[in-house]
């Protein structure tokens, strides 16, 4: 048997082992288990990487730890809404697509985590946006006797740091591009497409973006350009928007730029969430201009919601 394949054997017994107790994801991973191991039949006998595996083979033996708030969050959002949704997200989840599985991963392991602390009385998955429309949340917390909108997003690994993993060259920050790309990652929740009236975010309650970035980068320079930039510097906000609508070719109006920009007042806080091998943590933001303002102690106590519990990786992973 070559090499490769006791490595990534060893992987699908982790993944068996993380999911055994969980009925829905262990359904689920069934479904791809197969394929997997048929894949892994195939690699040659040193061949690790490189290899199109689904991303949530990869992801459940990375972070066994998380198979339990996924677990919770696909019911959560079976009882809460109906079959249909509970349906597509376990196909997303099934897929080879990495931006569409690994978004999906994130959202509903998020999500997982604060119905694991919480419970489903005030944790709603998916809820419908204020005010009324069809616009839904990923999901929402009730805080204080007060309602908060989460929107979940991930940011994955630039071209540039993915291009020197591939080379086997050390990998460098690139502040001025990483930056872009959280501000981009904001807009598209703050005004989809440039259009304020197709917002992800409530104009009347709290809402709360979680960011979570993957790669080998710190984002610690590009993060905290980001967030002056909608704090103090909306000039960069447009910037980076005009610099979007020129990749695009799509110009936009002047005058509609500057509700942009102002829509970004929506945002009460951000949590920046770090995913490492070895443990993962979270740094609040708050916005002390939102128009429906979180103070400090609230938005710490919505950081410890999304904080994952603590795992032993090496306890699943050292058989």
């Amino acid at each position: 048997m070559g090499n490769s394949k006791k490595y990534h054997r060893k992987r699908v017994a982790v993944v068996d082992q993380a999911v055994s107790s969980l009925p829905i994801l262990n359904a689920l991973w069934l479904r791809i288990r197969g394929n997997v191991l048929a894949q892994v039949e195939q690699l040659p006998p040193k061949r690790r990487k490189g290899v199109s595996f689904p991303p949530l083979y990869r992801w459940l033996y990375d972070d066994p730890g998380d198979a339990a708030p996924l677990e919770h969050s696909l019911d959560a959002l079976k009882n809460q809404r109906g079959r249909r949704e509970f349906k597509k997200a376990l196909s997303e989840l099934r897929s080879h697509d990495p931006d569409q599985a690994s978004s999906r991963i994130v959202e509903l392991v998020m999500a997982g985590r604060c119905v694991n602390r919480l419970g489903t009385s005030r944790v709603e998955l998916h809820p419908l946006v204020n005010p009324p429309g069809k616009k839904r949340a990923d999901c929402a917390v009730t805080l204080d006797g007060k309602r908060v909108f989460i929107e979940i997003t991930w940011l994955g690994e630039s071209q540039k740091a993915a291009a020197a993993f591939g080379s086997g060259l050390p990998d460098i920050e690139h502040p001025g591009e990483d930056m872009d790309r959280i501000v981009e990652k904001l807009l598209g929740k703050v005004a989809p497409e440039l259009n304020v009236n197709k917002s992800q975010l409530s104009a009347t309650d709290p809402n709360v973006i979680i960011v979570y970035m993957t790669g080998a980068g710190s984002y610690k320079e590009a993060r905290e350009e980001a967030f002056a930039a909608i704090h103090k510097h909306p000039e960069r906000l447009r910037q980076v928007i005009e610099k979007r609508n020129c990749r695009l070719k799509k110009p936009y109006p002047e005058s509609e730029l500057e509700k942009v920009v102002d829509a970004f007042s929506r945002i009460s806080g951000i949590l920046v969430f770090r995913r490492f091998n070895d443990g993962d943590y979270l740094e609040p933001w708050l916005n002390k201009k939102a128009l429906s303002p979180l103070d400090a102690t609230q938005l710490e106590e919505m950081r410890q919601f999304f904080m994952p519990k603590e795992v032993s990786h090496n306890s699943l992973k050292g058989k």
